[in-house]
């Protein structure tokens, strides 16, 4: 949660929220991503977190804690793109995933290292 909350805190910084258009109907398929992630390496070091992704293109990010920030995704062209609502903010983030599917991998802009997340269900 570390990392997603320092690239929250970038993001609002910099002044880069932006939001993102996400029409699940607009989606390609993305029955691979549906389910629960969990963060598995994190080179900065942030504790453990989730990553939700339904069918209906709602998102979630789950603390450490418990705590739930709500979203919404869309998948293109080798990237899922998830604008999380936090704060009356919007926070959008881009995600990468491996050839395979099995990873999602989150590039932090500050750091320059790579977080990856793998699927529990």
């Amino acid at each position: 949660m570390k990392k997603f909350a320092l690239a929250l805190l970038s993001l609002l910084v910099l002044g880069h929220i932006a939001p993102v258009a996400a029409d699940p109907a607009a989606t390609d398929d993305h029955g691979w991503l549906v389910g629960k992630w969990e963060l598995t390496l994190d080179p900065d070091g942030g504790k453990t977190d989730w990553l939700e992704f339904g069918r209906d293109g709602k998102a979630a990010s789950i603390t450490s804690d418990g705590r739930r920030i709500p979203g919404e995704y869309v998948v293109t062209a080798g990237k899922v793109q998830v604008v999380y609502s936090y704060q009356g903010k919007s926070i959008p983030l881009t995600l990468s995933h491996t050839p395979d599917r099995k990873k999602l991998l989150l590039y932090s802009e500050r750091t320059h290292n790579t977080s990856e997340y793998q699927k529990l269900n």
